[in-house]
């Protein structure tokens, strides 16, 4: 259509047409107005006013308009000229409209009169083009095989399978009849069966290894970076983290983008074919779209049904596969760089393995409900509502079963056939890591080597047999590394050994991910994952600590004497041997605190278990206590009479001696295991405190003798009894700090703790008496050998001999046997308070018991003062320290060398060094030593003594302390 553009003359009647188009308007409102007056002239005066105001808005909306037009001018002028050009070309196209009517008529009329003859060539053209077509159709289904083919090569499946359908479809239809394609037909539905073998290993492909890639690449990565020490591990950790977010970015992600691809027929095919050849998260989708056009959807669902197990086998194969090579990586490392790289750690592994194998699920998972989603599009679109399919149920249920034979594997759950598991001890012994190993490993069974009978080659069946051994490979081929796990159980290869305690590993992860299934499944009860584990370790786990908590705590007292070696002490922080049963017990303990910290849903059935051994061990060492402390006649020895005592016991206690050995024991706990803390004190607190023990146990003894049977002649049970000290306040003292860590942290309610905390006190308590019965001991043995020595001695020998009294040398050599076997077994700070205080006791005892001699003369003198430095050297040497207390002793039986005149003179000049009763008692030794003195004698000496030691008391004249 051409453009018709005005002329100026035109426009310039267009322009003169406009003005007289406002002149008419003008001229129509002049006569309005006068209407308007003339009615205002006939109607009444009550409309005036009306008239006269709709008259002025009028001209005032006259003047408005004037101003309008004029001020829109140049746009009405514009709009006239369009319409002008618009309503031209409508002229001309109406002109040429009606020409091509015309020559539409004139070929109606034309055709009208050689009807026959054109539709006899349009049906020969027909049936030329429909033969032709065929004739294409053929050559390209004798060129469809090596195109199909090619499209699989270059793994373009969509393409394959729309080009095979249509061809099947094309000599299912047209070519139905055609012979000489049978063999085309042939080789077509081969190569469907191939696409459909071939699109099912690609799904599973996807579902359960190309889904699973990204988190095994980044335990790849994970697993190489940690050669780089701890740092490397930080970022490995990041990446690991990163990665599987990431991962499962992608797998939501899509949801989104393959949401339309099956939902219609408009737009799908473009789509599909853009995605066709790529490997991507759509990928599934059109795979599903492939198998549902061959026609195997309901194939398809029940094979990825059924191949679910094994496949899941197969995921948790490779990892373990990959886990194994970089350990296998980091062992030959060290050869090379060892500064590099640090030893495997066989938990580590596991807890890798586990991570690893849940974060492969999460995205099984996924990818299976979005490959549901597809199966579900397909077959709405092509009205297959009647498939069953499978849910997220299954895929999930699968998952479960997989997890729980993968952690039956690594925890040694008994099978029905034998319950050599019963038998596993679940706490460390002290057997090394390559017994523990060799006694957990399963052992392999032996294989027996059968020899084929018969061959077949030549026969009838070989081709039948050959086809069958290639299915058998295939199948094989499919179930992939899943069947290493489904193999004999002496075939398995496991990360670690099957060890019960592998459940501290495998608990966390199994639960989150158990928590997160109950989640996605809504469910309201706990699934079969969560139960199997809770059943696990009520009844496996918890029964199996039980009874070795029983067998622990029932040890045979024998076993009890074995004491540890220096290095393992250092490692449990303990400067003296400690009895092994006490280790034994203190490491069950550790490891259900571990399991504690570990499994904190079951915080109180360990808590009870720990009880319950505690309790057991308590008695069993209470038993023992009891053995070596008890006498030939069945009663106890008198130095565990004295500590079993309440007022002894309590009096002993609150002595500063004891309070200070306390102290420096909890300051040596403080120190972790520092080498002792002494408390200092001033001479005068040692005395005063010495003074009153002495004063107190030669009071309880009195004038009675100890008998052979009432003291613990044998060293060697003094030692077992400062073992069993030293192990129990070493036990106790853990109980009691788990005790204070468990209340603080909340982990299990205060009254358990009390518990647990009464417990570790009764253990100290044991252990105190203990101490006690060695304190008290030690001073016995001197009551039992110094008594005889002077209630049953001979002071007035003939002849005088440079050798000490016996009882005197036994009870030295018993007070070093003591404390040879004693510094092996106990700290400094204990040996003090045993051995501090008895020369004061030895100095009191000899002094006090000087009444029950009956004559004396010089060489007994001697004699005596010779017993006592023997004693003062011997206990020098034990304590490393002059003792001065057996001076007093030495100077009070010096006093018999002296007569009566002569003692009383030494008061009145020195001071009195001893007590009246002490001076007396040698006064009147002296009396009965001078056989036929006047009984008058005595008493007039003794006055004098009351008058000498009053005048000397009044002065305050004092020699040396006495103690």
């Amino acid at each position: 259509m051409t453009d018709v553009r005005p002329s100026p003359a035109a426009m310039n009647h267009n322009m003169s047409s406009s003005s007289m188009s406002s002149l008419k308007t003008t001229q129509r409102g002049q006569t309005l107005l006068r209407e308007l007056d003339h009615l205002s002239l006939t109607h009444p005066d009550e409309f005036r006013e009306r008239l006269g105001a709709l008259k002025h808005k009028y001209q005032r909306s006259e003047q408005q308009l004037q101003e309008l037009v004029s001020h829109h001018e140049a746009e009405l002028r514009r709009a006239m000229q369009l319409y002008e050009n618009v309503s031209g070309r409508i002229s001309a196209t109406r002109t040429r409209m009606r020409t091509v009517r015309e020559n539409l008529v004139n070929c109606k009329m034309l055709l009208h009169c050689k009807r026959d003859e054109l539709k006899k060539l349009w049906q020969e053209g027909v049936e030329h083009k429909h033969m032709l077509s065929l004739l294409e159709k053929v050559e390209e289904l004798r060129g469809l095989p090596d195109a199909v083919s090619s499209h699989m090569q270059r793994r373009e499946f969509y393409r394959a399978t729309r080009r095979l359908t249509d061809g099947l479809a094309l000599l299912d239809g047209q070519l139905v009849g055609v012979q000489a394609l049978q063999e085309v037909r042939a080789e077509l539905e081969a190569l469907a069966d191939e696409l459909h073998e071939r699109l099912a290993d690609e799904l599973q492909r996807h579902l359960y290894e190309q889904s699973t890639q990204p988190a095994l690449a980044a335990l790849q990565r994970h697993g190489s970076g940690r050669c780089s020490g701890r740092a490397g591990s930080e970022r490995g950790d990041e990446q690991r983290s990163s990665g599987r977010s990431s991962a499962r970015e992608r797998e939501r992600r899509p949801l989104v983008d393959i949401s339309g691809l099956l939902g219609g027929p408009a737009g799908g095919e473009e789509e599909l074919e853009a995605l066709d050849g790529g490997d991507g998260a759509s990928h599934p989708a059109v795979l599903v779209e492939c198998l549902t056009r061959l026609q195997k959807l309901p194939d398809t669902v029940e094979a990825v049904l059924s191949r679910m197990e094994s496949e899941l086998l197969s995921v948790v194969a490779r990892t373990s596969r990959t886990l194994q090579e970089q350990r296998s990586v980091q062992v030959v490392a060290p050869a090379i760089g060892p500064a590099l790289v640090q030893p495997a750690d066989g938990q580590a592994l596991l807890s890798q393995l586990v991570d690893a194998v849940a974060d492969q699920f999460r995205a099984v998972a996924a990818t299976h409900e979005r490959v549901l989603v597809a199966f579900r599009r397909s077959a709405a679109s092509r009205g297959l509502d009647t498939i069953a399919l499978y849910s997220m149920d299954d895929v999930w249920a699968r998952i479960q079963d997989v997890l729980k034979l993968v952690t039956s594997e690594y925890l040694d759950v008994p099978s029905a056939g034998g319950a050599a598991a019963a038998d596993t001890p679940l706490t460390p012994r002290t057997e090394t890591a390559a017994e523990l190993s060799s006694h957990f490993m399963r052992k392999r069974p032996p294989r027996v080597r059968t020899r084929q009978l018969f061959n077949f080659d030549a026969s009838s069946t070989s081709l039948n047999m050959g086809a069958y051994l290639q299915e058998k490979a295939r199948l094989s081929r499919q179930r992939g590394e899943g069947a290493a796990l489904l193999a004999s159980p002496g075939e398995r290869r496991r990360l670690v050994p099957a060890d019960p305690l592998n459940i501290t590993l495998l608990y966390p992860p199994l639960m989150r991910l158990a928590a997160e299934i109950e989640e996605k499944l809504g469910q309201t009860s706990h699934c079969p994952l969560h139960s199997f584990i809770n059943d696990y370790i009520s009844e496996e786990l918890l029964g199996q600590l039980r009874a070795e908590g029983a067998l622990l705590a029932e040890t045979r007292m024998d076993g009890w004497k074995t004491v540890q070696e220096p290095a393992e002490l250092v490692a449990l922080g303990a400067a003296k041997p400690l009895l092994q049963s006490a280790v034994q017990v203190r490491r069950f303990v550790a490891s259900l605190r571990t399991l504690m910290t570990s499994l904190p849903d079951y915080c109180n059935h360990f808590l009870s278990i720990i009880c319950g051994v505690l309790v057991q061990y308590k008695e069993a060492c209470g038993q023992q206590y009891r053995g070596l402390t008890q006498a030939e006649h069945g009663r106890a020895v008198v130095s565990a009479q004295w500590a079993h005592d309440e007022d002894i016991s309590r009096f002993l206690r609150e002595l500063p001696n004891w309070l200070n050995q306390k102290q420096g024991g909890a300051a040596a706990a403080a120190a972790a295991g520092a080498e002792d803390l002494s408390v200092e004190e001033s001479p005068e607190e040692v005395r005063e405190r010495n003074r009153r023990e002495t004063e107190i146990l030669s009071g309880n003894l009195g004038d009675g003798d100890i008998g052979p049977g009432e003291v613990i002649a044998d060293v060697q049970l003094l030692r077992q009894l400062a073992w069993l000290h030293e192990s129990l306040e070493w036990l106790g003292g853990y109980v009691q700090n788990m005790a204070a860590d468990l209340s603080e942290s909340g982990a299990v309610p205060e009254s358990s703790a009390q518990t647990l905390t009464q417990l570790g006190r009764d253990l100290e308590e044991l252990a105190d008496s203990g101490l006690l019965v060695l304190h008290l001991e030690v001073r016995v043995h001197c009551f039992f050998h110094l008594l005889p020595l002077t209630r049953q001695g001979q002071f007035a020998p003939n002849l005088d001999s440079s050798e000490p009294d016996p009882e005197v040398s036994r009870l030295n050599r018993d007070l070093s046997s003591i404390m040879d076997v004693l510094q092996t077994a106990l700290r400094k700070r204990k040996l003090r308070y045993i051995f501090e205080g008895l020369a004061p006791l030895v100095s009191n005892l000899l002094i006090a018991d000087l009444p029950h001699i009956q004559r004396v003369n010089e060489n007994g003198v001697k004699k005596m003062v010779r017993d006592v430095l023997s004693l003062q050297q011997s206990m020098t040497s034990l304590t490393m320290a002059r003792e001065v207390a057996l001076d007093q002793a030495r100077a009070y039986y010096e006093l018999l060398l002296k007569d009566s005149d002569e003692v009383l003179a030494a008061v009145r000049e020195r001071g009195a060094a001893f007590t009246e009763a002490e001076y007396a008692a040698v006064l009147e030794l002296l009396h009965r030593s001078q056989p036929g003195a006047p009984a008058m004698r005595l008493h007039r000496t003794l006055e004098r003594l009351s008058d000498v030691m009053s005048g000397a008391l009044a002065a305050g004249a004092h020699g040396y302390p006495h103690e």
